[in-house]
Parts: structure tokens; C-alpha cells; sequence
């Protein structure tokens, strides 16, 4: 209730808190400007996989021209046409954590298999 009160609240003049994507008319987003808790879609090369057997927990590391970004499938030891040199996209929120950026469950799209 307290949020829908400052919302009400608000200064019809006071823009929106998140900034505008670098290229509107882009269909995805360069991973080093990929914030935080905000929803992304991703593309990129598939650098390398790995399994994370006490999980088990699949792990692919995405790398674009700007950077990479980890993704991560909790429960599975392995997706099909996944693997090192795959071109996809992927859409989720991202997190940070120790060891950098990533999707965690995100949803995919095999765009080309080297």
C-alpha cells in the first residue's frame, strides 16, 4: 500500500529510475552494460561449459564483444547443442556474485553450432 501512496505521490515531471538502453531499436544487450536485477537478453559465443556435479548444476560462460557473462541451469548435467564456439542468445535477470555476472535458469535460443 505504501508504494501505491508514493506512487500516487509522484511528480508527474520525474522520469523513470532506469536508464534507456543504449541502442533503443537493438534486439539485445551488450553484456558489460547489463545492470543488476534487470532483465536482459544476451548474445554471444559460448567460450566454455562446465558441470558442477555437486549441484549438479550446467554452466556455460557467454562472451560477447564487450564481455561475459555466466549461465547457469541448476539441475541439469547437460543441455543439448549447448557446448564451447555455440552462438545463442539468452533472456533472464541478471545477479552478481564473487565470481561475476549471470543468468541463473535463463531462457535460450541456439542462433548457430560451430
Amino acid at each position: 500500500m505504501r508504494l501505491f501512496d508514493r506512487w500516487l505521490r509522484k511528480d508527474p515531471g520525474e522520469t523513470n529510475h532506469r536508464q534507456p538502453h543504449p541502442e533503443p531499436d537493438s534486439t539485445h544487450d551488450p553484456i558489460a552494460l547489463c545492470k543488476e536485477r534487470v532483465p536482459a537478453r544476451v548474445v554471444g559465443t559460448v567460450k566454455w561449459v562446465e558441470i558442477d556435479e555437486s549441484g549438479p548444476c550446467f554452466r556455460a560462460v557467454l562472451e560477447d564483444e564487450t564481455g561475459t557473462i555466466t549461465l547457469a541451469w541448476p539441475g541439469r548435467r547437460e543441455i543439448p547443442g549447448i557446448s564451447e564456439g555455440t552462438v545463442l542468445s539468452a533472456t533472464g535477470t541478471v545477479a552478481k556474485g564473487s565470481a561475476g555476472m549471470r543468468i541463473l535458469d535463463p531462457q535460450y535460443s541456439i542462433e548457430a553450432v560451430s
